[in-house]
């Protein structure tokens, strides 16, 4: 299992925080996460030989919340 922390740019409130949710609760792999929106952040436990934080961050993209960083 490990853990990452998405920084994404454009989260600024609680439809912000759902969209996220609802694009990444689907993908396989995806254990558990938070989506902090005072943070900017998203934490992510994950299987990484199920998914990729490549994978996280095209979702995301695709929903219009790209990435700053990850850590």
């Amino acid at each position: 299992m490990a853990t990452g922390v998405l920084s994404v740019l454009d989260i600024s409130c609680e439809q912000g925080e759902h969209t996220i949710t609802n694009a990444l609760t689907p993908v396989r792999g995806i254990k558990n996460m938070c989506v902090r929106i005072p943070d900017k952040q998203v934490h992510v436990d994950y299987d990484e030989t199920q998914v990729r934080i490549d994978q996280m961050k095209e979702v995301l993209q695709e929903e219009d919340y790209p990435l700053k960083s990850v850590a």
